[in-house]
């Protein structure tokens, strides 16, 4: 039954943390908070933290596979690898405007998307489009694993699968024909390209 209810808190998080992003729900607030939706980004940064702490602390269950001697170094590996792709990424990307802080600075009514004004082609997303999202799916199984982390993986799984796809279809709209053209050049997620160049 724990899990039952663990599971479905998960999905709950994952639902609520789509519909705030949307551009349906983002378009309503924006036109009903008018100069104060600036904040928006922000509030939702932190309801997302302050939600998902709780979940990330309940362990309904006791792991049956546990990261531990040579193993330990698998993990490492791993977490080297994601960690390298989030910070890769931060590089990258505004942080100012994706916490929402530059929103509230320059008092901008920006959606709560993205966070980037011009496509950018540097660094890290001259070799996957979507750095980050790749870093979470890796990420998730550095943990150590029982029946509960792997329902939580696999809700979290299928929520990024979700969630880039979704991503990627609001940038299409945003930037159009040089989205596309990106999207052409530089792959989702695996950077295959690195491994067979184009002639």
């Amino acid at each position: 039954m724990e899990l039952a209810v663990f599971s479905l808190a998960w999905i709950l998080w994952c639902a609520i943390h789509s519909i705030l992003i949307s551009n349906s729900v983002t378009g309503f607030f924006q036109n009903r908070l008018h100069s104060h939706f600036r904040f928006y980004r922000l509030s939702y940064n932190i309801f997302a933290f302050i939600t998902i702490v709780p979940l990330c602390l309940w362990q309904p269950t006791d792991p049956f596979f546990r990261w531990e001697g040579y193993d330990f170094a698998g993990q490492v590996s791993i977490f080297i690898v994601g960690g390298f792709l989030m910070i890769a990424g931060a590089l990258e990307y505004d942080m100012l405007s994706l916490a929402g802080i530059r929103q509230i600075i320059t008092s901008t009514k920006q959606k709560p998307s993205t966070g980037e004004v011009e496509l950018n082609y540097n660094g890290i997303l001259g070799i996957i489009r979507h750095p980050w999202y790749l870093a979470a799916f890796i990420l998730l199984w550095t943990s150590h694993l029982g029946v509960a982390e792997i329902i939580r993986n696999g809700i979290l799984d299928c929520y990024l699968i979700i969630g880039v796809y979704l991503e990627e279809r609001k940038l299409v709209l945003e930037f159009g024909e040089k989205y596309r053209e990106y999207q052409q050049r530089v792959p989702m997620l695996i950077p295959y390209k690195i491994l067979r160049p184009e002639k």
